[in-house]
């Protein structure tokens, strides 16, 4: 029975090193490797396994609600995410940037 035991146990380590090897993601005509990212304008692409199912994670900037006495600075736009992304500055705080 321990020789079952070590050999289920062997498979399940072997299968889980294994998930998503040799598989990638396609993003605009170029593959990522699971596990990798890359970065392409403001964006910023993770592939991924979650489940034994391969995954593309995208993460961009969101839209922010600019609370009174505040204002929306624009980001670089040549800057990698997250510093492409807009800032928000208020009074008090960081109005004079």
């Amino acid at each position: 029975m321990s020789h079952l035991r070590i050999a289920v146990t062997f498979l399940c380590t072997l299968f889980a090193l294994t998930a998503g090897a040799g598989e990638s993601c396609q993003v605009g005509g170029s593959a990522i490797p699971v596990g990798k990212t890359k970065q392409e304008l403001c964006n910023l692409y993770e592939c991924a396994t979650d489940s034994n199912r391969v995954v593309l994670k995208k993460l961009t900037c969101a839209e922010q609600a600019v609370k009174t006495g505040c204002r929306s600075v624009p980001g670089d736009a040549n800057a990698p995410f997250p510093d492409c992304c807009p800032t928000t500055l208020c009074r008090g705080r960081q109005w004079d940037h």
